[in-house]
């Protein structure tokens, strides 16, 4: 029973050996019905035997363990924790995304205060290097994505400008690592590479771009993005000349072009906030959140004004969408009170039963204050599976 359920055979599935790994539903289902009993007691039947292996290989001696925790490593489980624990709703990966970036800003530090490469028994070791203090950047900002909490976001940009005093290169891009001179006649001890090329992780400098081009849809920031685009014309001929070597650097180039590809996005410089969630199987939401004193025209605008509105494409996706009501404010430019949308809104829709795979939203936005309206905004969000 064990051998089926755990598609053991005697000829192997690797080199003559065979990998246990539980068989799909209907391998479950014709097992059951085999051995003459409910899936349910199949299931529990099947825990008592992994509990007799489990307490097997306890007497085995266990292999050795690497106890270094990489910052860098660290960075892209704190962005998949956060994005995740976002997107599902799941509050305990979003918790444990914030212990480890708590864990790094205070542990993780060499004696001048930089942050550390590694940290082993207690001790951090070695300069952090360029993927280090991106993808932990990242982490900070799927962390801000997922909490709402500035203090992510200057953390963030704390990194940003850390890796802009210390790694940027004169032709645009960043070195991998600090340049070191020596004290007497300033030679350099190292020579840094400008890592572009992505391999088992995506390359550092493609992580700074993607860095870059986040904080500049979440600040006012106009350096952000100016960086980002200096960054891809230094790298663009090697990007043309052999683009399946810089993936990283193309998807930048992508967001750059086209807007990031997901349910979350920011308009008015960062001071809104647009997401999309199902929230049934047959409906959906977009949440739009305001700081204040940040305002859209309600989707029923005043007379002259760009409304706030959502298309769905494919259209057929969508049976109806509602949208709330706005709130009649009185602004010091406008003689009359205007219909806005302030604080939180949530527009609702109904899709339709056949719908099935992602789904474009594009997002109609003009973004003002109590003093200036910012260009309008048309941005694109996909609603999850």
């Amino acid at each position: 029973m064990a051998e089926r359920y755990w598609s053991i055979t005697a000829s192997g599935t690797v080199d003559g050996r065979s990998v246990p790994h539980q068989g799909d539903a209907a391998v479950q289902a014709a097992l059951a019905k085999d051995e003459g009993m409910s899936l349910p007691a199949l299931t529990a039947k099947m825990a008592a035997i992994r509990g007799k292996l489990e307490s097997a290989r306890q007497l085995r001696p266990a292999p050795a363990r690497d106890d270094n925790r990489i910052l860098g490593w660290n960075g892209l489980l704190i962005e998949a924790l956060a994005d995740g624990g976002r997107v599902l709703g799941a509050p305990r990966f979003i918790a444990a995304a914030q212990k480890a970036a708590e864990f790094i800003d205070t542990n993780m530090r060499l004696p001048d205060g930089t942050l550390a490469h590694s940290y082993n028994r207690g001790v951090a070791s070695g300069r952090a290097n360029l993927a280090d203090h991106a993808n932990f950047a990242l982490g900070l900002v799927a962390l801000y994505d997922a909490t709402g909490k500035k203090h992510w976001l200057r953390l963030a940009e704390k990194q940003a400008q850390i890796m802009a005093q210390d790694f940027a290169a004169a032709n645009g891009g960043y070195f991998d690592h600090k340049a070191l001179h020596t004290k007497a006649d300033g030679d350099v001890l190292n020579l840094p590479s400008r890592p572009i090329d992505d391999g088992a992780e995506p390359a550092g400098n493609a992580q700074a771009l993607a860095l870059q081009l986040a904080l500049a849809a979440r600040t006012d920031d106009a350096a952000y993005q100016e960086a980002a685009e200096r960054m891809l014309a230094s790298f663009s001929g090697l990007i043309v000349r052999d683009p399946t070597d810089f993936t990283g650097l193309l998807a930048g180039l992508s967001v750059l072009r086209y807007g990031s590809v997901g349910s979350l996005a920011f308009a008015g410089k960062g001071n809104v906030r647009i997401e999309a969630a199902r929230t049934a199987k047959h409906t959906a939401e977009v949440r739009l959140h305001y700081t204040a004193p940040w305002h859209s025209n309600a989707h029923d605008a005043s007379p002259g004004l760009i409304p706030t509105a959502v298309t769905v494409s494919p259209d057929a996706f969508v049976r109806q969408i509602d949208y709330p009501q706005g709130k009649k404010v009185k602004l010091a430019f406008s003689d009359q009170p205007l219909n806005l949308y302030t604080g939180t809104q949530v527009l609702g829709m109904k899709l339709n039963p056949h719908v099935s795979g992602p789904m474009r939203i594009r997002v109609q936005i003009q973004a003002c204050s109590d003093a200036i309206c910012l260009a309008p905004e048309d941005l694109s969000i996909w609603l999850p599976l």
